[in-house]
């Protein structure tokens, strides 16, 4: 072999070997890049999702709230329609209380020194 196939095959040998480290470096950036831009993704992902979550949050709790003053506004209501109910029967009985007598109903007077008072006990 002559020495200028041995610098051939030493040259060649080097550029294979600067090929392989500069597609390793390449490799090694392109990852780097990668992982910047996928844990940038995910930071950003994360984010959102913790802001959908919060806003979903703040309307279930809005709207619970309304619902309870609806409920709230609703219960008064009852309760002042049953006040009115137990007033208005206590006047209807008022009422049948002092109706007073068909004209076809006989009284007969009764005196009192003819009442007596039976007692059960003994």
């Amino acid at each position: 072999m002559t020495n200028a196939t041995k610098n051939k095959k030493i040259k060649s040998k080097n550029m294979a070997k600067k090929t392989i480290k500069k597609n390793s470096k390449a490799r090694i950036k392109s990852s780097k890049s990668t992982s910047w831009f996928s844990s940038r993704f995910v930071g950003a992902v994360a984010v959102l999702s913790m802001f959908g979550v919060v806003a979903t949050y703040v309307s279930v709790v809005n709207a619970s709230a309304v619902k309870g003053d609806e409920i709230r506004d609703l219960e008064r209501r009852i309760a002042s329609a049953q006040e009115s109910a137990e007033n208005l029967s206590v006047k209807e009985a008022q009422l049948r209380a002092f109706v007073a007598p068909a004209e076809d109903a006989q009284f007969v007077a009764v005196d009192a020194s003819k009442i007596r008072v039976i007692s059960m006990m003994k």
